[in-house]
């Protein structure tokens, strides 16, 4: 792959801060940056997917998440149950 030099202007400060945990963990600017821009492509890609199905992309929160479960078996109390009868059967009772 053919590579292109690109010039940031970033805070100082952040640009410091980023180039110590980014050598923390073997790391550097230009291939985290690449990564970023790679990435942020891809999401291009997958956004214009969704509107060519008809999808619109969303975020959706625990609360959402948890109104939508259905309701029913408690899943804790099925195992303590299931804990409990094996119990009985295992000492006798």
């Amino acid at each position: 792959m053919t590579k292109t030099k690109v010039t940031l202007s970033i805070d100082k400060q952040v640009a410091s801060h980023a180039k110590v945990e980014l050598a923390k963990k073997g790391e550097n600017m230009s291939e985290t940056v690449e990564r970023f821009l790679e990435a942020l492509s891809s999401s291009g890609d997958v956004n214009k997917m969704l509107g060519v199905l008809g999808i619109q992309r969303r975020r959706v929160g625990s609360e959402e998440i948890e109104k939508s479960r259905p309701k029913g078996l408690d899943a804790a109390e099925a195992v303590r149950e299931m804990r409990n009868a094996r119990k009985e059967s295992i000492s006798g009772h």
